[in-house]
């Protein structure tokens, strides 16, 4: 059983929301404390069996729309709405997501900052960018799968990772955009999918698959 509340802006610096196995629908995050809590946020989304935290972020707030505590459990994030999303904290200090949780991206941007770092292989875009902003974003056991107008946008440096699909072809070895080919000849070059600031691209060793992740 699921609920549904979109008229919801959630903030959270402390504690814990535990889904307790039902997912839920949010209207968006926004920093309820003028960035103190993307700073110091120790806040905790969790679910000790399988739920989805579906964020519409459509917030338009002049506080940020960030979240800067973590996601544990089995608890997953399934990003939509036409506005940005930041995960991790302002000042660059490690959140790790420990979550078997699917991380999903359908529409508009989620960017993961530097030191925040999701932790489970499943990792879905269909829609809108997945923005990877520091190294070891993703774990290198995870399975990205790329499909319809999904993108990522990778910062700089190899991003390492499992497997690749891309509308359901695998891929290993080097992909990104041609900025990332003119740093590293190796790179296979697909300006579709990728898109990077500093030369930054996927490195896929291959290890996980649709069947293993």
């Amino acid at each position: 059983e699921s609920s549904s509340n979109k008229t919801v802006r959630f903030g959270i610096c402390r504690g814990t929301l535990d889904l307790n196995g039902h997912d839920q629908h949010i209207d968006g995050f926004v920093d309820v404390a003028a960035s103190e809590c993307f700073t110091n946020g120790e806040g905790k989304v969790t679910s000790a069996t399988p739920a989805v935290l579906y964020v519409n972020q459509n917030v338009n707030d002049v506080k940020q729309p960030a979240y800067g505590g973590m996601f544990a459990g089995a608890v997953g994030l399934s990003k939509s709405g036409d506005k940005a999303l930041y995960l991790g904290r302002a000042n660059g200090a490690a959140v790790y997501h420990k979550t078997t949780g699917r991380l999903e991206v359908t529409a508009g941007e989620l960017q993961l900052l530097d030191g925040c770092h999701w932790m489970s292989d499943d990792v879905r875009v269909s829609g809108g960018t997945l923005s990877l902003g520091g190294a070891g974003n993703l774990a290198k056991s995870s399975l990205l799968q790329l499909s319809g107008d999904g993108k990522v946008w990778i910062k700089a440096g190899a991003q390492t990772i499992g497997g690749l699909t891309i509308n359901g072809q695998p891929f290993v070895g080097k992909i990104g955009s041609a900025a990332a080919k003119a740093l590293d000849p190796e790179v296979v070059v697909d300006e579709v999918h990728f898109s990077s600031s500093g030369g930054g691209y996927l490195l896929v060793t291959g290890t996980a698959t649709a069947g293993t992740a």
